[in-house]
């Protein structure tokens, strides 16, 4: 396996992982349960999308906490945005909800269709 580990802490305790695009199918393929979260802007993800099967929830929208707090917390989440800014701040705020299970998808979507081109998960 050929991640790239980048371990946030925070008291001692995994904030989340940072997985390189070249990682992100070995991963996926490896976790039952998973779910891809998109928290792009509307516009953005009418564009393009890893998934057809994402959760599509806008980190700017007043009620993003509100609505990730509704996501399911047994399920691991692989999240992106354009660039991987976005996503690991919003993986930070699932970690504050309570989520263990989530991974930012380093370099989002930008570096994903660099590597990958059109292939979606």
């Amino acid at each position: 396996m050929r991640f790239l580990f980048k371990w946030f802490t925070r008291k001692r305790k995994r904030v989340h992982l940072e997985l390189d695009v070249g990682s992100v199918l070995e991963a996926f393929d490896a976790s039952a349960g998973h779910q891809i979260l998109d928290v792009r802007t509307e516009k953005e993800m009418d564009r393009d999308r890893i998934s057809d099967n994402q959760i599509e929830i806008d980190l700017f929208q007043p009620e993003f906490m509100e609505m990730v707090n509704q996501l399911d917390r047994s399920k691991v989440y692989f999240i992106y945005c354009r660039s991987g800014s976005r996503s690991a701040t919003a993986c930070k705020a699932m970690i504050d909800l309570g989520f263990d299970k989530v991974n930012n998808i380093a370099g989002g979507i930008v570096k994903w269709r660099s590597v990958h081109g059109p292939r979606k998960l």
